[in-house]
């Protein structure tokens, strides 16, 4: 059976009374929206009231699936976000025996399809939503979690009734980069991925190298005494910003308006910054973003910013992601892009110093 014929059963099932699905598949369209390794995501449209509706079904379950594909999880990930005041999809329904999940359909274009690279963002845009995700992590890191790393499970929280308590399979936090950093570093160097053309100021690879170690080692400090772990999205990108365009009488679209975020199942238990680190990797490492950022999530406190401590575990956030794209590229146009970023990033980091 194909994931089509199971999504035709679950639109029979919950929306026509199990009618055969030849009988009422005319009255609905599918559009697989699906993009990441996880999940399978359907958008359903109603003809009859052009009503939407998300249908997420993961791509596998078995034993060695994360605990964070599954449906169960990612819902109590967006009640938790909910509960705080971030604008999520609601949960309509969820599968007992945990296969799929029926949510929301939040309008009306991922960020991705406006502007296919963040940069080409115009200012107006950019501070509007990037402000807009700013105070969207604020809320989001209030959420305390237990444990480090990727979430492998939930509790009860004994403090405050029926609230969900997430908890990483880790007990420190420097565990998530430890061995993995270090290793795709020398990875790829062993595949001859550091591309002196691109990567300004250094005369030899050697010396890239020993950059992004001594990069690490300054981050372990930070990395071994941070305890005070909270619920990490670890995938704000433009394919999760949901937005909308704003239009005057003629039509002609002026802005663009923050809707929401979607897709929880990256969701890990670690620093807040980390978020903001994945940002800055997205954003081609283009700090003006993470300025806008800066004045949503520090809403109040007019001073607010990140410190220089602050700043540069994001920059060392954002440079491990891309060593660990760099590392998985699967061709040229994916190592060229690494190389910019990265050299973007290790300029900055030089400018913080």
């Amino acid at each position: 059976m194909s994931i089509l014929d199971d999504i035709n059963k679950i639109i029979s099932k919950h929306y026509f009374n199990n009618d055969a699905v030849e009988n009422v598949s005319s009255k609905y369209e599918i559009k697989d929206c699906s993009k990441g390794c996880d999940n399978n995501v359907f958008a359903i449209t109603f003809k009859h009231d052009s009503s939407r509706i998300i249908i997420r079904k993961p791509k596998s379950i078995d034993c060695d699936t994360p605990a964070m594909h599954t449906p169960l999880m990612q819902s109590i990930v967006m009640k938790l976000y909910a509960s705080v005041g971030v604008s999520v999809p609601s949960l309509i329904f969820l599968d007992e025996n945990d296969e799929y999940s029926i949510e929301t359909y939040m309008p009306e274009n991922d960020l991705g399809e406006i502007y296919i690279k963040p940069t080409d963002m115009n200012d107006v845009d950019k501070q509007n939503i990037f402000t807009h995700i700013g105070r969207e992590l604020g809320k989001m890191h209030s959420i305390k979690t237990c444990g480090y790393g990727d979430i492998k499970y939930y509790s009860k929280s004994s403090n405050d009734g029926d609230t969900p308590q997430l908890e990483g399979n880790l007990t420190e936090w420097i565990q998530f980069f430890n061995q993995d950093v270090p290793d795709q570093i020398e990875s790829c160097l062993k595949n001859d991925y550091y591309l002196l053309n691109i990567l300004q100021h250094y005369a030899s690879v050697d010396q890239v190298v020993n950059d992004l170690h001594s990069l690490f080692n300054q981050a372990k400090q930070y990395l071994l005494s941070f305890n005070q772990p909270c619920l990490v999205h670890a995938d704000v990108c433009s394919n999760n910003i949901r937005v909308s365009k704003e239009s005057i009488s003629d039509g002609t679209v002026t802005s663009l308006k923050y809707i929401g975020l979607i897709d929880f199942a990256d969701g890990k238990s670690g620093d807040g910054l980390y978020d903001i680190g994945r940002i800055l990797h997205h954003v081609y490492g283009d700090w003006s973003f993470i300025e806008c950022i800066e004045q949503g999530y520090f809403q109040g406190d007019n001073s607010g910013k990140f410190s220089i401590d602050q700043q540069r575990i994001i920059v060392f956030y954002a440079l491990s992601f891309c060593i660990w794209l760099l590392d998985i590229s699967e061709n040229n146009q994916e190592i060229i892009k690494y190389n910019t970023i990265l050299n973007n990033l290790l300029k900055l980091y030089r400018k913080m110093k």
